[in-house]
């Protein structure tokens, strides 16, 4: 049976109101939200590790992103630019490519919004 992205994340807010707020509970939450990003992680999850520790992904962790029109590459944990994903690594690395995702991406309008209450 393939790897399920099962995926639970929580975005801690300063809020003494709002202590811990689930994000995305289910696999379900993250293809509905985004089905580009979870088909590409299920492949991910999915590949022979074989394949993987060959680098024929020619992943790092590092995200890019389009910024007002613009390309621009965001690393997804310190120096990841230079971590090269493999067999061991991809199930960090497509959780923090959803962190990121939902949660690191938005944190600074979330974190507004909990002021707003």
């Amino acid at each position: 049976m393939p790897p399920r992205l099962k995926i639970s994340h929580f975005l801690v807010l300063k809020n003494p109101l709002v202590s811990i707020t689930p994000l995305c509970k289910l696999d379900r939450d993250i293809q509905d939200a985004d089905p580009y990003l979870y088909g590409s992680c299920k492949q991910i999850l999915e590949m022979d590790p074989e394949a993987v520790d060959q680098d024929v992904l020619i992943l790092t962790f590092v995200h890019e992103i389009d910024e007002l029109g613009s390309r621009k590459l965001v690393e997804l944990c310190p120096d990841g630019k230079s971590i090269t994903v493999n067999s061991k690594n991809r199930e960090l690395y497509v959780d923090s490519l959803i962190q990121h995702r939902f949660v690191r991406s938005i944190s600074e309008q979330v974190a507004h919004f909990a002021k707003l209450r």
